[in-house]
């Protein structure tokens, strides 16, 4: 059997290289690429109005990367918003960022199912 890997290049590769230590056959097919977006003026104006917001969704960690790439500096995460996640990755990607990990709203651990 093999494993076809389709997630953006520089994830396929990295996943392939884990899978062919485990001894499984596998191989990169990229059929999505993930960039930033041409004009970020929205996610300059979303950091502006993030302290206003309840609950901010993230649906992967390439989109909690991209957001955060455009945090004017010295911004940090608002104690009262919410962020919300899709799973595990997203979530290590939002701690990671600097979101407390009393404010990340996930999945459970035992619920997940991509």
């Amino acid at each position: 059997m093999r494993v076809v890997v389709t997630r953006p290049q520089a994830q396929a590769d990295a996943l392939v290289a884990e899978l062919q230590r485990l001894g499984i056959d596998a191989v990169a097919l990229p059929l999505i690429e993930i960039a930033a977006v041409a004009d970020a003026t929205a996610l300059r104006q979303a950091w502006d109005t993030l302290s206003r917001q309840a609950l901010v969704m993230f649906v992967s960690a390439n989109a909690v990367a991209h957001f955060f790439a455009q945090r004017p500096s010295p911004a940090c995460w608002p104690p009262q918003t919410l962020a919300g996640s899709t799973g595990p990755g997203t979530s290590a990607s939002l701690r990671q960022a600097g979101v407390p990990p009393p404010l990340l709203v996930e999945p459970a651990a035992d619920d997940f199912d991509s």
